[in-house]
């Protein structure tokens, strides 16, 4: 069996689309920012934050990751369980110049 693979085509657009997504259950509240480590979290910081000083209400900030942790293994959880915690890390580490 022989797979060939095609390089996909550079984007260049010049700045990444931010999606609000506002709920009016409550009226007005909390902000809640998901970071990916796309580079669009630059844009969501900065849309996030600014948000949140304008209205006052608190911001959430948080990275999503690829696995859960979940082991059975004691030994494997833990070790997931780091490497989790360094990728968000450095998922949010990124955005906090902006957010400050």
């Amino acid at each position: 069996m022989t797979a060939t693979h095609t390089p996909r085509p550079a984007h260049t657009s010049p700045a990444p689309e931010v999606h609000d997504y506002p709920f009016t259950l409550r009226g007005d509240g909390p902000v809640l920012a998901l970071f990916t480590g796309s580079r669009a979290d630059q844009a969501v910081a900065a849309r996030a934050a600014d948000h949140a000083a304008r209205t006052g209400h608190p911001a959430t900030f948080a990275a999503v990751v690829r696995s859960t942790g979940f082991s059975i293994n004691a030994l494997l959880h833990q070790a997931r369980g780091r490497r989790i915690r360094a990728e968000a890390d450095a998922i949010l580490a990124a955005v906090l110049p902006v957010i400050d």
